[in-house]
């Protein structure tokens, strides 16, 4: 993720790369997704990069992007 762009635009970027690499014979999986949405973040999600990765069974991409949204209105306070 790059940190001079906003979230959604770095969440729209992440989605329109998965989206192109599902469209050719590579298929990524959903928790490989993830997996991958989650170690794009930046260094200041690192206990979140840690707690999701070693806290949890599996991983989903609505699970990393509703942590990502709520450390952002958390920031805004």
């Amino acid at each position: 993720m790059n940190d001079a762009k906003s979230m959604d635009e770095n969440l729209d970027e992440f989605k329109r790369l998965s989206f192109e690499i599902n469209q050719t014979k590579e298929k990524l999986g959903k928790e490989s997704e993830a997996i991958i949405l989650l170690n794009s973040l930046p260094d200041t999600y690192k206990e979140v990069k840690v707690a999701m990765k070693y806290g949890r069974d599996n991983i989903s991409t609505d699970s990393v992007i509703g942590v990502q949204i709520r450390k952002q209105e958390f920031r805004k306070w």
